[in-house]
């Protein structure tokens, strides 16, 4: 066989027309020279490594000297992506490549049948195998002769009986040739089974398990090896030199050969021969050696080829080889007048074709900065920042002089042809792999042929021999590693298979024998093989087992795992934000980072990736979707904009699976068969008409998608059920105009004839009879029309059915009728047609669906044709039938199509009408399209959902500026009955959950919406929703009913839908009833803007939070129909100038002409009933992006001042852009500029400037000053633009006066920002300046953009604001102390906090009687540390027991969560009174402090913080916390369970101290009750203690500890370290210790006595010993002896504490003492207040005292005062102490006067009085003059 070297296919290395390839006749003739027949022109190399390597340098040299050139002969290479990914050597020498699979290999250049395909693909003359591998295999050669392909080595009979490394270990050491020691050395062969070693006789040569391994060693000797036999390539062997390393490495090469025989083989430590490798750092002289010049100068060509240089070196190794192949040179005619002469004609050596530079270079660019990309990446996510986008063009630099520069210009010529870039396989297997692979690269984000890559594997998935080949494939690479069994039992079978006489029928793949004999093979399998074989069949089971069910059973193996591909990566940013998905995956695969750069670059491919999955959908999982139900369901479920044609194509898919399942219920349900008992007799003849007919008016009334479903069946072949399928559609469509009883059908040649009588009015069904709303209507059948179906299988047949159709209405009367009063009656055009075209096989059905408008247009086409035909129109027309319906039978699970044709009598045929495709004429009505005709929208366009009963018309903007769209979805609700049987699906069980509250009708509505709302969640668009429907005392009842009901409905659709944008919804219904109300009603629900409205969600959640508070009180205010009193405050002047007031005003809503908005709100809560007041104040996001300008600047000072004055609680929904910026536009539109040079403006400009005439109109916007040109041309040169407020620094002005009055707010009331938008710049300054901030988890606090922030830094650095001031930002740095998700959630968690605040600032605390009883014991026990979250609201212990903490029970909502986490601060209720909380978190936390993007160097660091501890962060938090608490008046709960401050030098240099201070500061000026509480298993010790002492604030705080409790300066272990160190620890053992006191005795009576060194020496020695063993326990003791300074007895003795509270009963405990503290000092503010302020707390208390005492007549009785109960009831009667406070008030205005007397100025006084006189109105004055006379006398 000769290959000619053109010919092949592959990757080629070199240029392929090389000038120096001798000719095939030179190979020919040589061959037939010495004897041959087969001349070999190209070998396969199938080794790699240094076998690969020396057959081909080998090969060049002999053609070099043979042939004189060393490309005589094409060597082909085999690739491994693992070869490819070192560049191995044996790749870059050869011609040509081709990529094989990775792995072991017995995948590649082991595997017999690749490497026979391989060389048939590449047309090679021969193979070499080189040496292990395949050159063992006897296969190898007996494949390639078959093949007609030359084998260069030994015939296979030899290799059979050699080729196994352990078989032909036997046969040498059987046939007496010396064998190292090894395994199998005990084995004898017997002669006779050379050729084919018996398995039992084999298997003792092998070792299996690691025992028998280790055995085998010691046997044979260290070193050994471990082989395995099937090995090579340095794969399956392991060299050990003990039993240890046996142990550990026997499983790697198991592990490395799956399934190969294992032997050992002592290691030949005495073996000869090594590789030397030389190399010289410099280039220097080279020197070849031949037996003559030619053959020289040809091994220094050879060598200088050979030569690799790695780096940028370049040299003249091209140059020199060109040199020394020219003729002069050869024959030595050389001179130094030849190099110069060669010098001078400039003549270089051959370069490579400019092609294939180019696509070098560009592959290398390519390739390195995809490398680059790919690290620089890595590199962001390794420093913890999220990877910037692509940038932006900043700027464009223009060159002086661009002549001077050559610029890149493009090409447009072609490049030389080429064959493909690999050799392609014609087999279907490699082109299914090659399709596969294509797609792979598609889900991995790589762009491709969409439609190529699909076409393909169609074609492979459809082809029969795919399977067979896929086998035979996976059986060249396992075979030889299958037990020999069962190889040949698999072989066999498959053979007898494929002989069988029905294979050539069927072809069919045996998958069920095939899986037969394996899993019985397994069965009876040893325990100990079981697992390993099947491990190496499980790709052979994997094969099998898809094609279990057929060709179609593997399709849906594939399709499911593209679809799983795709899937695991998009569901991951189907609902997050990217950056935050970024990050997730960032800390998920912190080892891997690579692989987030994959993922994240499949995402990017998501179009592509998209478009795949589509066109998979449309054509493998169309017919049978039901396989692929679960990925649909997930594909549906996809939340984002990107994935809606996809979610919508899954949805579609699903809903054709439940048309499907409908179609079948309704003909089971509807079919006589069901119409059995339960014993099996049939039912009677009236019980079985009763019970279909009870089973037609349900599907008359299902909320389904019956039409279609009816439809699918209009060719059943069953004419009873057809009729019944005919009738229910038809009362289906005409459900409340059609007349009673009037459906009648017959039977015609060309098919079914329906016809009924029904009534443009509006038909009641009353006790079984039709009924009209007007008695006129009823006696006078003018408002009679009647309709006409026929059901056809051609288009052929309509003109027939449409004459006896028409013949049938004659008893109507055609244009005539005679009636019962013999007046004749003229029909109007009002009559209706209805043409069902069916079967399969209609020319109509198979078309495309409605989506495709050309195919939509071409059946409107032939259906115009066929109604314009003059003899149908004549006919229709003279009947009066007005519409003509079209209905389009398709395929089981596709909708049909609908088309209608309105008569035009203009142009006297029937026309399509657009707005009525797909929807029926009768229907039409009900949905009001006209309405949906919108005034500067066009471009309708229709989309059914995806259950067909809501008809979505989306229109856009006809400004060519705007992408404004509009959504109008309209549907019918259909009320089913209570025993309706067709109600199924997950919106009916969502609804099902409402249903014990609301009404059916509600029901019936509250369906359809959420359909609808799944329906704009999968368009994506922002919508206007409208629905209309038909359901039904007097009106103002009637009006009170349906508000009712529509705000039920509205409690459960309400939040989704102003997250979707809806506008307006609207129902039309139909009341039944005997008043006035009777008849139709609209109601319309609006939100114009589309954004929240603030009034609307305070309600709701107010509503919302009486439901979820205690029983009583829900009960309660069931009633309460107002949850909140809501009136706008307006300036009291249209001008809103500094300092003018807001009053309030009643108007409409949006009438506001600025871009913020302020309400007062009285709110009914359960804490205040009656009402508390808020102020409210929000920006307007429809108003200029609710941005601050110096209106809104002075709007929002007066509405703070207004909630200081009144000192009620301040709430800034904050959505703003910041302050206004804007510019002059009148003068932006006029303005010229003052150019250097008019002709070159490029030159630069001086001025700008307005025309004299612009000037006088905008002299009052401008300063300017007069510029007189010499042509006499007047210019007025602008120096500043003066317009109106709102385009300068004036908006900085009124953002400080604003940021100034919300900051005072803070301190003089209540504050609280939610941030519902993005709040910029000011309002991220007022979102920190109110302090106490809820953040909504999609909304950002900012200073600046995001892209602003880019260019300034010139790169992409930041992708989103959400990066820049997200929650995830401010949640974690202390501005935000909430997040939620919503507005609802934002409005809830607003009254929430409310609910812990005082109606006013000084008012009585909102205290509810709590459902958690204030005297149950604690229940939670600390073990180790305390918990202290379980300690302040409880915990759920394994078994689902609630075990309480101190406060009631889910009362705690934590803030500042994700900032500073060693300490936990939040408001919690104590027995119903608010509380604020401050508690220490015991485990360490770690600290995230996020890299910065904006510094390239910035990587994030994770700082772990020790529990227990005080750092900078946490400090402040404290402190924070503490400044909360205290404005909002509320008492103080500190679980104090500190070790101390963290003093490190960084955490000093952070603030440790100032915050520290700021704490201690904090805790001074409280005014409220505090109580610190040491609690169980805590301590508080070193500086911690300083903030917890209650001598800070000895008239607030009071300081308790639970008796395990424990406190010191240092812990136990620190103090024995200075206080009872090592020798005073010795001092205690030899106090203490009898032995060491004995020996210690006898030592001084030894040196007393003069004893011996070596006596005294042995008594040190024992005592030396005795201390050592003593040491330990003496150390426990001394810090025990510690501890006992610690005890809470210790700091109750001294006076550090109040009292000692058990851990269990301290919630009842600290509840009567709060209940005795709050009304104490509320007691105490009202003598305060009498007092005057000069009074302090602890004075007010002692009277308080004195008083109280006084009044029971018990002085100094202690125990008196300590009766809580007694103190209550004196306290709630006024009278105990009214006379005490007037005194007090007495002597305050008393002190008054006499400072007044005091004055110096006499006239102070009369003066003082004569004002405070003034005041005062006329009554109450004159009871003080009077007061006054009598004093005076």
């Amino acid at each position: 066989m000769v290959a000619e070297p053109d010919q092949i296919n592959g990757t080629p290395n070199r240029m392929s027309n090389n000038r120096h390839l001798s000719s095939p006749s030179e190979v020919n003739e040589f061959c037939k020279a010495l004897g041959g027949d087969s001349p070999i022109h190209s070998v396969l190399v199938a080794n790699n490594g240094m076998a690969a390597v020396k057959f081909m340098r080998s090969i060049r040299t002999w053609a070099l000297e043979t042939f004189g050139t060393e490309k005589a002969i094409l060597l082909v290479a085999m690739a491994t992506p693992e070869d490819l990914r070192i560049n191995a050597e044996h790749i870059r020498i050869a011609d040509q490549f081709l990529e094989v699979p990775g792995g072991t290999n017995n995948n590649n250049y082991a595997n017999v049948q690749l490497i026979v395909e391989i060389a048939e693909r590449t047309r090679v003359s021969a193979v070499w195998p080189g040496w292990g591998n395949a050159s063992e295999n006897p296969r190898l050669p007996n494949a390639l002769k078959e093949k007609g392909i030359i084998f260069l080595g030994p015939p296979s009979a030899a290799m059979a009986a050699l080729g196994d490394k352990i078989g032909s270990s036997l046969i040498a050491q059987a046939a007496g040739v010396p064998t190292l020691p090894w395994s199998g050395s005990h084995v004898n062969v017997p002669q006779e089974t050379y050729h084919s070693i018996p398995e039992e006789i084999y298997k003792k040569a092998c070792v299996t398990t690691t025992e028998e391994a280790v055995a085998s060693c010691q046997v044979v000797g260290y070193p050994a090896m471990i082989k395995a036999s099937w090995g090579g390539g340095g794969k399956g062997i392991r060299k050990v030199h003990n039993d240890d390393e046996v142990r550990a490495l026997f499983k790697q090469v198991q592990g490395e050969v799956p399934g190969s025989p294992i032997f050992i083989m002592k290691v030949a430590s005495q073996s000869g021969g090594a590789i030397h490798e030389f190399s010289d750092s410099q280039f220097g002289h080279v020197f070849a050696f031949g037996e003559s010049r030619s053959l020289a100068i040809a091994n220094m060509v050879l060598g200088l080829k050979e030569i690799q240089i790695r780096g940028e070196i370049r040299t003249n190794v091209d140059y020199t080889v060109d040199l020394l192949k020219t003729a002069e040179y050869q024959e030595n005619k050389i001179h130094t007048g030849w190099l110069d002469s060669r010098i001078a004609m400039h003549v270089r050596a051959e370069r490579p074709p400019w092609y294939l530079s180019v696509v070098g270079g560009a592959l290398y660019e390519a390739s390195s900065r995809s490398s680059r990309v790919v690290s620089d990446y890595v590199g962001y996510l390794s420093k913890g920042q999220i990877p910037p986008k692509a940038s932006d063009l900043i700027a464009r630099l223009d060159l002086d002089d661009p002549s001077s520069v050559r610029k890149a210009e493009p090409f447009h010529g072609t490049f030389p042809i080429h064959g493909p870039p690999t050799a392609i396989s014609g087999k279907v297997h490699q082109k299914f792999s090659a399709s596969m692979n294509s797609a792979h690269m598609i889900l991995a984000g790589y762009e491709h042929n969409i439609n190529q890559v699909v076409q393909d594997l169609l074609n492979c998935l459809d082809n029969p021999e795919l399977p067979f080949l896929q086998w035979q494939e996976l059986m060249s690479v396992w075979a030889n590693r299958l037990p020999k069994d069962l190889r040949n039992e698999l072989d066999g079978k498959y053979k007898d298979y494929k002989l069988n006489a029905d294979f050539g029928n069927r072809k069919d793949f045996p998958a069920k024998l095939l899986r037969g004999v394996i899993e019985a093979n397994l069965a009876y399998c040893s325990e100990k093989d079981r697992v390993a074989n099947e491990r190496l069949v499980e790709p052979l089971m994997s094969l099998v087992k898809s094609y279990e069910g057929g060709r179609e059973s593997h399709v849906r193996v594939v399709v499911r795992s593209l679809f799983e591909e795709y899937l695991s990566v998009e569901e991951l940013f189907s609902d997050d934000i990217q950056s935050d998905v970024i990050e997730r995956l960032r800390l998920q695969h912190a080892k891997d980072l690579e692989k987030v750069v994959y993922i994240v670059f499949s995402h990017q491919g998501v179009k592509s990736k998209n478009d795949l999955l589509l066109r998979l959908m449309e054509l493998l999982v169309y017919p049978n979707p039901a396989a692929y139900r679960d990925q649909l369901i997930r594909f549906s479920a996809l939340n984002h904009t990107t994935y809606s044609g996809l979610a919508f194509k899954a949805s579609q898919l699903l809903e054709q699976t439940k048309l499907s399942e409908l179609r079948t219920s309704i003909a089971r349900s509807l079919s006589e068969l069901e119409m059995f008992t339960e014993e099996g007799e049939r039912v009677s003849t009236p019980r079985r008409k009763m019970a279909i007919n009870e089973r037609m008016e349900d599907l008359v009334c299902a909320p389904l998608a019956v039409e279609d479903a009816l439809v699918a069946l209009f060719d059943h072949s069953d004419p009873t059920l057809l009729r019944r399928v005919v009738e229910i559609y038809i009362r289906r469509l005409y459900q409340h105009y059609l007349v009673r009883d009037s459906v009648r059908m017959q039977w015609h040649r060309s098919g079914l004839i329906a016809l009924w009588e029904f009534s443009e009015e509006y038909i009641e069904q009353r006790n079984g009879q039709s009924v009209t709303l007007l008695k006129q209507q009823v006696e006078d059948p003018i408002g009679r029309r009647w309709g006409v179906m026929v059901v056809i299988k051609s288009l052929q047949l309509l003109p027939t059915a449409v004459e006896a159709a028409l013949r049938e209405t004659s008893h109507y009367g055609a244009g005539v009728v005679n009636v019962s009063n013999g007046n004749p009656i003229i029909y109007n055009h009002s009559n209706m047609l209805h043409i069902v075209l069916v079967g399969n096989n209609n020319q109509m059905g198979t078309l495309q669906g409605s989506g495709d408008e050309d195919q939509a247009q071409e059946r409107i086409n032939k259906l115009s044709k066929i109604l314009k035909d003059t003899t149908i129109t004549s006919h229709l027309n003279g009947a009066g039938v007005r519409v003509v319906s079209c209905i389009i039978q398709r395929d089981e699970g596709r909708p049909p199509m609908r088309h209608s044709f309105q008569w035009s009598f203009d142009k006297l045929y029937y026309e399509e009408e657009p707005m009525l495709r797909h929807v029926e004429p009768p229907l039409s009505k009900f949905l009001e399209l006209d309405k949906v005709k919108l005034e500067g929208y066009s471009d309708m366009k229709y989309t059914p959902s995806r259950d067909r009963q809501w008809h979505i018309y989306t229109l856009n903007s006809e400004d060519p500026k705007s992408n404004d769209q509009r959504m109008f979805l309209r549907t019918v609700v259909r009320q089913p009955s209570l025993t309706n049987g067709f109600l199924f699906g997950s919106i009916d069980n969502e609804v099902g959950r409402a249903q014990a509250s609301s009404s059916f009708t509600s029901n019936s509505i509250l369906r359809s919406l959420m359909t609808a709302l799944e329906e704009i969640e999968l368009h994506a668009h922002n919508e206007a929703a409208r629905m209309t429907g038909e359901v039904g005392q007097d009106e103002e009842t009637a009006c009170t009913l349906l508000k009712q009901m529509f705000m039920n409905i509205y409690d459960y659709v309400g939040v989704r839908m102003h997250r979707l944008s809806v506008s307006q919804w609207e129902v039309k219904l139909w009341l039944d009833c005997d008043g006035q109300a009777s008849g139709a009603w609209r109601v319309v629900i609006t939100n114009i803007t589309g954004h929240t409205c603030t009034v609307d969600a305070f309600e709701t959640a107010l509503k919302k939070s009486w439901k979820s508070s205690v029983s009583h009180l829900a009960e309660a205010n069931q009633q309460n129909e107002q949850y909140a009193e809501v009136i706008e405050l307006i300036f009291t002047d249209s001008t809103g100038s500094w300092g003018t007031p807001l009053v309030p005003v009643e108007r409409s809503p949006c009438m506001n002409d600025i871009g913020i908005v302020a309400w007062k709100m009285k709110l009914s809560t359960p804490e205040f009933p009656g009402g508390r007041e808020i102020i409210v104040v929000a920006n307007d996001v429809t108003f200029k992006a609710g941005s601050f300008g110096p209106r809104e600047d002075i709007f929002f000072h007066a509405a703070t001042n207004l909630a200081c004055e009144r000192k009620i609680p301040l709430i800034y929904l904050s959505a703003t852009a910041g302050a206004r910026i804007g510019v002059a536009e009148e003068i932006k539109s006029c303005f010229h500029v003052g150019w250097s040079d008019d002709q070159s403006p490029e030159r630069g400009f001086h001025y700008i400037y307005l025309t004299e005439e612009d000037y006088s109109r905008l002299s009052s916007s401008v300063m300017a000053h007069e510029l007189k040109l010499d042509n006499g041309e007047t210019r007025w040169v602008v120096d500043t633009i003066v317009k109106e407020d709102g385009l300068g620094c004036e908006h900085l002005n009124g953002s400080g006066a604003i940021a100034s009055a919300f900051s005072k707010a803070y301190r003089e009331t209540f504050t609280l920002t939610f941030v519902t938008g993005r709040a910029v710049g000011i309002g991220a300054y007022l979102a920190r300046l109110g302090m106490r901030c809820i953040q909504r988890l999609d909304q950002s606090i900012i200073l600046t953009g995001f892209s602003a922030l880019n260019k300034l830094l010139g790169r992409e650095v930041y992708s989103s604001h959400m990066q820049l001031g997200g929650p995830k930002v401010m949640a974690t740095n202390g501005v935000v102390h909430l997040t939620v998700p919503d507005d609802l959630e934002g409005v809830s968690a607003i009254l929430k906090w409310l609910s812990y605040v005082p109606a006013y600032v000084g008012g009585p605390l909102p205290i509810l009687k709590p459902l958690d009883p204030p005297d149950r014991p604690v229940t939670y026990f600390p073990e180790n540390s305390c918990d202290a979250r379980a300690a302040i609201c409880g915990i759920q212990d394994t078994q689902g027991k609630w075990l309480g903490g101190m406060f009631d029970r889910e009362s705690f909502v934590e803030t500042l969560e994700g900032w500073a986490k060693t300490v936990i601060t939040g408001r919690a209720k104590l027995g119903g009174i608010p509380v604020g909380v401050i508690a220490v978190e015991t485990e360490t936390m770690m600290q995230v402090i996020p890299a910065d993007p904006g510094q390239l160097d910035s990587a994030e660091r994770v700082i772990p913080q020790a529990g227990h501890v005080l750092f900078p962060d946490s400090a402040s938090k404290t402190a924070q916390a503490l400044l909360d608490f205290n404005h909002e008046g509320l008492p103080l709960f500190i679980l104090a369970n500190w070790r101390g401050f963290s003093g490190g030098q960084r955490d000093l240099f952070e603030g440790i101290l100032q915050a520290g201070s700021t704490i201690v500061e904090n805790l001074r000026t409280y005014k409220q009750p505090a109580f610190v509480y040491i609690p169980k298993a805590g301590e508080l010790r070193g500086g911690a203690w300083v903030i917890g002492d209650s001598k800070i604030n000895p008239e607030h705080i009071e300081m308790y500890g639970e008796r395990t409790a424990k406190g010191n300066v240092l812990e136990a272990e620190g103090l024995v370290e200075i206080k009872f160190r090592p020798k005073e620890v010795e001092k205690s053992m030899l106090r203490l210790d009898p032995e060491l006191t004995s020996l210690d005795a006898r030592l001084k009576e030894m040196k007393k006595a003069n004893a011996s060194f070596q006596e005294t020496e042995a008594i040190k020695r024992s005592m030396n010993n005795r201390r050592k063993k003593l040491m330990t326990i003496y150390t426990q003791v001394a810090k025990r002896f510690v501890e006992l300074h610690d005890t809470s007895s210790m700091m109750i003795a001294k006076g550090l504490i109040s009292k000692v509270v058990d851990w269990e009963e301290s919630r009842s405990f600290f509840y009567r003492r709060l209940r005795r503290r709050v009304a104490e000092d509320s007691l105490a503010k009202e003598v305060k207040e009498a007092a005057g302020e000069q009074m302090a707390h602890r004075a007010a208390l002692e009277c308080i005292k004195q008083w109280y005492l006084a009044s029971n007549g018990s002085e100094g009785d202690g125990d008196k005062w300590n009766d809580d109960e007694a103190f209550f009831d004196w306290k709630d009667d006024a009278k105990n102490y009214e006379n005490h406070l007037e005194e007090l008030k007495a002597e305050r205005v008393s002190r008054l006067f006499s400072h007044l007397a005091e004055s110096p100025d006499m006239k102070a006084l009369p003066n003082g009085l004569s004002l405070l006189l003034g005041k005062m109105n006329p009554s109450k004055r004159e009871q003080v003059l009077d007061g006054l006379r009598q004093l005076l006398g």
